[in-house]
């Protein structure tokens, strides 16, 4: 930079600008440098946003920066002749250091700034004096934050930049794509930074290759490992001209289009690129800046292509989440709706022609498929299961209008179809996933559906869905609106005319756990169990199809599976059977019925029996009276029930399938309520005799263990479980000689290897 002021050098050197400044004239001369210099000093400013100025040397790319400098200068009051610009551009001499002198002078507001000027006043040809280049911006009330600093104390947070322009560890050609190879370990010396060398083709293949040689854990830490870095990345972000945010966004949009969703790669490459529309959403202020260069890179369009392709399908709640978290949460809610719709005119009209690229050696194809289904309605299925997406739905309801329509369009079609579609197991899946945003948009955003509209959908689907041919994903998206409704009409209140009749939900419900199988009533139980304490009635239908369930599906539902007790069993996942959408997790059954109505349903079915209590409804009992839920319910609430259950559960304790369930909820009640199980001792005493006489050494090994667990429970109370147990344990003996005596004729029973009685 040989002829400029000492000063000025100095100062340009401190502001680590994102390119190497090597011909000062030529390199200023298309506007962009000139931009960011003032971008560190008024980074909110909306005309001196980086992503919208062009890095190429071209007259179309200067002529853009120029006219927006040009705006620029006029809003911040610098003082800078057209002629000046001009000259700049045309890399004339001095005219660079006339700019940099008016820009120093400007931002630093020192007046020791003007001695520099004498140097370049020779050929000064612009008219500006030495006291007219101090002329300080006037921002009060113009809501532009001017930092009022030195010029090595720009950067967010104050934080000191390196000095030298030769220094580009963190910023110049490709910073950003070093950084994310360095925060992933990625140490390749073959890979160079320099603007001559650059291959971003050689780096998405070394990125692919480290991925693949990692663990799936690894994988899922990556993200853990770039928000750690976040800070770093975003203020790199800042100073990166818009082309290498775009080679960035390239990589990674490759990596999405050219490998499956469940490969290493795509994982990878799709959260990466989720956290960098985050960190683009706190790098640039404006509303959609972040979206727009997601929009700007030169592989958008393989990005729309993967929605839209059939044999990608799987690929779209990845891809979802990607343009939502582009997009942000401050966009007005016309601007996201539109945004949207562009997506899907680029659907429509996608004629992405046959393409290979090779990655990592293996050749990729991407070819368009015709597809008769309607894919956008995916897309806003799988958005409407993205988390806390109810506070994107604003007040004017343009977007939540935008989710209606489509679905219902859909549920149209298939409703005056002459064919039935719904009846056929191989139909499409767009019925479905209108029927699962309706579910949403009732359940999350408050929509009211009147009565005709209620009635369409009830008649499209409330039939068929009890049909033996009716797919397990259009019963499921079923279930999901009719809890959604049954809901939204208990939580409005018997006066309020919600649309959605609750008697239709309620019949509706009560037939889907009567007829449902599988899967289908698995998740018809976890969505309505939360009706119950608004729905009484449900828990008669509730507990029957809790019986209908094989005991293996019942006990991880019930969450009794000990094999579990490693994993958060707090929670369980929905299956909608539709690639389109992820797992659900969700609160498992036992978090959100009601126990009490669940209880009293099955006390009522036993009640005044003596016959031994079926497994199912043990696993049922144990499930609620388990001691690590919590319990709102009174202890007379659990001695009333355990006076119900009382005979039938100690009958159970003689069955060799059911002894050990019977066994830990008896224990369960005895925590409950302490006093209750004490007038059934002698009837397991009594059983413990039937199961030695009748040879059933598990039933004994049971019962002698519950025994000996409870009189371990040291009670100074003379009645306690415990104290009665203790006397009963020791009283063994002896009973049982008295069964010798008078049943065996005073013969001698070797019982010691039968019942292992306590020392």
């Amino acid at each position: 930079m040989a002829g400029l002021p000492r000063d000025l050098i100095k100062w340009i050197q401190s502001l680590s600008l994102s390119a190497s400044i090597k011909n000062y004239k030529r390199d200023f001369a298309n506007g962009f440098l000139i931009a960011e210099i003032l971008n560190k000093y008024y980074p909110h400013e909306p005309s001196l946003q980086m992503h919208a100025y062009d890095t190429g040397t071209g007259p179309a790319a200067k002529k853009n920066n120029w006219e927006m400098l040009g705006r620029a200068f006029a809003k911040l009051g610098i003082t800078v002749p057209r002629g000046m610009s001009e000259d700049v551009s045309q890399a004339k001499p001095d005219s660079v250091g006339l700019l940099l002198m008016v820009l120093y002078s400007h931002v630093s507001k020192k007046k020791e700034a003007n001695s520099v000027l004498p140097t370049l006043k020779a050929s000064n040809s612009y008219g500006v004096e030495a006291d007219e280049v101090f002329q300080p911006s006037q921002v009060d009330g113009s809501g532009f934050a001017m930092i009022d600093a030195s010029p090595g104390q720009i950067l967010t947070g104050g934080t000191h930049v390196k000095e030298g322009l030769e220094d580009h560890e963190n910023l110049g050609k490709g910073a950003i794509v070093r950084v994310l190879l360095k925060a992933l370990s990625i140490h390749d010396p073959s890979i160079t930074f320099n603007r001559s060398g650059f291959s971003a083709t050689q780096i998405r293949d070394r990125l692919c290759e480290h991925i693949e040689s990692m663990s799936s854990n690894e994988v899922h830490r990556i993200e853990i490992i770039l928000m750690g870095k976040e800070r770093e990345i975003v203020e790199i972000l800042q100073h990166s001209p818009p082309n290498d945010i775009s080679m960035l966004l390239d990589i990674l949009i490759t990596c999405i289009a050219s490998y499956d969703a469940v490969d290493k790669v795509f994982v990878a490459a799709s959260c990466t690129l989720q956290f960098f529309g985050l960190a683009l959403q706190h790098a640039f202020s404006s509303r959609g800046a972040a979206y727009q260069h997601l929009c700007s890179a030169k592989e958008f369009p393989s990005l729309v292509h993967q929605l839209s392709n059939p044999h990608t399908i799987s690929k779209i709640p990845h891809i979802v989440a990607i343009f939502h978290q582009y997009m942000g949460t401050n966009l007005r809610d016309e601007e996201r709706v539109r945004f949207w719709l562009e997506i899907k005119a680029a659907m429509s009209r996608d004629t992405l022609p046959t393409s290979t690229i090779t990655i990592g050696g293996i050749p990729s194809t991407n070819q368009s498929v015709p597809s008769t289904c309607n894919p956008f309605i995916f897309i806003l299925a799988a958005l409407s299961f993205l988390p806390n997406l109810r506070e994107l739905h604003g007040p004017n309801r343009q977007l939540t209008t935008l989710h209606l329509s489509e679905c219902l369009t859909v549920i149209n079609t298939h409703r005056r179809s002459l064919q039935a579609p719904i009846l056929n197991p191989t139909m499409p899946a767009e019925l479905p996933a209108a029927v699962l945003i309706l579910a949403f948009l009732v359940r999350e955003i408050g929509v009211v559906l009147d009565d005709p509209l209620l009635g369409n959908v009830m008649e499209c689907i409330g039939k068929a869905v009890m049909g033996r041919r009716c797919s397990s994903a259009v019963q499921k998206a079923f279930v999901a609106f009719v809890a959604a409704g049954a809901q939204a009409a208990a939580n409005r209140g018997d006066d309020v005319d919600t649309g959605l009749g609750k008697e239709t939900m309620v019949k509706a419900a009560a037939g889907v756990l009567k007829w449902f199988m599988g899967d289908s009533l698995r998740v018809a139980l976890i969505l309505l169990a939360p009706l119950l304490r608004s729905y009484p009635t449900l828990c008669t239908s509730f507990v029957r199809g809790l019986l209908s369930l094989s005991d293996s599906e019942r006990v991880r539902l019930l969450d009794l599976d000990s094999s579990r007790s490693g994993e958060n069993s707090a929670t369980t996942h929905i299956s909608w059977d539709l690639p389109f959408l992820l797992l659900q997790r969700t609160e498992g059954v036992c978090q959100t019925w009601w126990p009490l109505g669940v209880s009293m349903g099955v006390a009522k079915l036993v009640k005044n029996s003596h016959a031994p209590l079926p497994l199912a409804y043990i696993h049922m009992l144990q499930a609620i009276t388990k001691p690590t839920n919590p319990h709102e319910e009174s202890v007379d609430h659990w001695s009333t029930l355990m006076e119900y259950v009382g005979n039938p559960l100690v009958a159970s304790l003689a069955e060799n399938t059911t002894t050990e369930a019977a066994c830990i909820l008896l224990n369960n009640f005895r925590i409950l309520c302490p006093g209750g199980p004490v007038k059934y001792l002698p009837a397991m005493m009594a059983t413990l005799i039937h199961a030695y006489l009748t040879g059933r050494g598990r039933c004994q090994n049971a019962i002698v263990q519950l025994l000996t667990h409870w009189a371990a429970k040291k009670s100074p109370h003379p009645n306690s479980v415990a104290s009665v147990s203790e006397k009963l344990i020791s009283d063994t003996r002896r009973i049982l000689n008295i069964v010798e005596k008078e049943l065996f004729n005073g013969q001698k029973l070797d019982v010691s290897a039968i019942v292992p009685l306590p020392v």
